[in-house]
């Protein structure tokens, strides 16, 4: 990882870790003005819809709660680290994560959505990182079976991520293979594909 970027990791590491991940996170941003403009800048933007603009990251923590802010200090690391990378890149991240997370409750995996988010938020990391998946989550303190599910193991995370690159490749002879894997009628894909891209549009992505 540049040594540029390592703060970023460094965040990506404290928000991850579940006794002490969105205080050591918000409070690394909350020193950082890049980062904390960047995460306001996400927060305000026509995704949420607040009515009053957020205008600290002690504000934002009070309003959203611990699991949504560790979603987005999450998004904002990762949008950090892609830096100079194609944009797709993190605009995939942000999609499949929104995808996972809309086939959570399709799965009867309702009370982990955050898990689901960050399993599709970090498909890609490799990619991002230019490290091979396995180092990538190394040193990052995520539950066990969304790791093995990003490394291959065959367990319920893993169906549900294949099945979401398999949508977004159009392949649906494999798209059928999985989605009967998970009980989930194809049909109800392209709905939550649509929702995914479209709640992706609503977040300023760029600079």
């Amino acid at each position: 990882i540049p040594p540029g970027k390592l703060f970023y990791f460094s965040i990506l590491q404290a928000v991850t870790r579940p006794e002490m991940g969105v205080r050591k996170g918000a409070d690394d941003i909350k020193h950082d003005l890049g980062l904390s403009y960047k995460l306001l800048r996400f927060l305000n933007s026509a995704a949420f819809g607040f009515r009053n603009r957020i205008r600290s990251i002690r504000h934002a923590v009070a309003l959203l709660g611990q699991a949504e802010m560790r979603k987005w200090i999450s998004l904002v690391a990762i949008a950090s680290l892609g830096e100079g990378k194609p944009p797709i890149l993190f605009e995939t991240a942000l999609t499949r994560a929104a995808f996972c997370q809309h086939l959570a409750p399709r799965v009867g995996s309702v009370s982990r959505y955050e898990d689901y988010f960050l399993l599709g938020l970090l498909s890609n990391i490799d990619a991002i990182l230019s490290r091979p998946m396995r180092a990538a989550l190394a040193e990052l303190p995520i539950a066990g079976d969304v790791k093995e599910a990003l490394l291959g193991t065959p367990n319920k995370l893993h169906q549900v991520l294949q099945a979401v690159i398999t949508y977004e490749k159009a392949d649906w002879a494999k798209l059928a293979f999985w989605a009967n894997k998970l009980n989930v009628t194809e049909d109800a894909f392209p709905e939550l594909f649509l929702r995914s891209v479209q709640w992706c549009s609503q977040i300023p992505c760029g600079e």
